[in-house]
């Protein structure tokens, strides 16, 4: 009796298999025994791995990758303990699972949809989602370090002539504004307008002054940027540094037409050209148009030289002076404005 189960002892493979272990053929070419497939939680398993492998490289392709990944290993890992006893197979397995988990979750969370409060929401999908900025990057701006949102009631000032600097640029989101210049309205700030572009965008240092007067017209909402704070995050995006320039640019340009359109009206209809120097004085001075028109043509007179850096200034019956700011475009030597009745084609 000992002397049998001895035998049977030494008749067991190193495998702990009675059965003889598959062994190449002898010609050294392929396999003389297959064995029969592994359990269906091994062939899940690599299932789930083929299939992570296939994701494609979109917005969530990684996500579903790591995320076959953690059901392959998984699935490798239940095959390793239950099936084939093997710890140090469950274990490589169990830690490319853990690695895969943490990946998965670190996805998740840089994916997730950023909500806004219903203000900025709002201004994030009238004037930025259009213009393809990101939420990731619209947070960015609208994050507590780079700007803040302020409340103005009605008659409460935003900007005071000569005592306010302009050192942040703000953008209305809810109410009305109006500006004043000399207890004269030049135009109104509507919602998810800029407040003062023009006085940003024209000022350097932020130590300047405003020359006119932003007064709320109801109770308003704006969210504002320091200059600094601003500056500095348009240099780390250069992308959000375009956008902003844009709008800032075309903010800019619908506050010179409604200029345009108050020198219109004073005028009896005809169109001045904006480019030229001269148009904020007719606001300036709220005499006729006769009278205001005529001292836009006594602008005529003035030449301007590239090598000469200097204010034009439009004197008024009352000796009254208003700065002009120098604009236009410099030809040659000598510019000459051009001002014209209503023979301007296309105005």
């Amino acid at each position: 009796m000992n002397l049998s189960y001895s035998l049977v002892v030494d008749a067991v493979y190193p495998n702990g298999s009675l059965v003889r272990p598959p062994t190449p053929a002898d010609d050294g070419i392929g396999c003389s025994f297959w064995r029969s497939p592994n359990h269906v939680l091994y062939q899940c398993a690599n299932a789930a791995l083929v299939l992570g492998l296939l994701a494609p490289k979109k917005k969530f392709g990684d996500l579903f990758l790591h995320s076959m990944f953690v059901l392959g290993f998984l699935l490798l890992s239940v095959w390793a303990w239950t099936i084939l006893c093997a710890p140090d197979i469950f274990s490589w397995n169990f830690a490319f699972m853990v690695v895969n988990v943490m990946q998965t979750l670190f996805l998740m969370y840089h994916i997730r949809p950023i909500k806004f409060t219903g203000e900025l929401e709002n201004l994030y999908v009238t004037m930025f989602e259009p213009m393809k900025v990101s939420r990731k990057l619209f947070k960015k701006l609208v994050c507590p370090d780079f700007c803040s949102v302020g409340m103005l009631h009605e008659t409460e000032p935003y900007a005071l002539y000569g005592i306010s600097r302009t050192e942040r640029l703000g953008l209305l989101l809810t109410g009305l504004m109006k500006v004043y210049s000399n207890k004269n309205i030049l135009h109104s700030i509507r919602e998810y307008e800029f407040i003062d572009s023009p006085e940003f965008e024209s000022s350097m240092t932020g130590e300047e002054k405003y020359q006119v007067s932003i007064i709320a017209d109801c109770t308003c909402r704006y969210v504002y940027w320091p200059r600094q704070s601003l500056e500095y995050l348009l240099l780390k995006e250069p992308f959000l540094a375009t956008v902003m320039n844009t709008m800032i640019g075309y903010d800019i340009t619908n506050k010179l037409y409604a200029l345009n359109d108050q020198v219109t009206e004073k005028n009896g209809g005809c169109r001045q050209d904006i480019r030229l120097p001269g148009v904020a004085s007719v606001l300036k001075s709220g005499r006729a148009s006769t009278h205001s028109f005529a001292n836009l043509q006594s602008t005529q007179q003035l030449q301007i030289h590239p090598d000469r850096k200097s204010n034009l200034r439009v004197d008024f019956e009352d000796d009254e002076e208003m700065d002009v700011i120098e604009g236009g475009s410099i030809i040659g030597t000598s510019w000459v404005p051009e001002w014209r009745h209503c023979a301007i084609s296309g105005y």
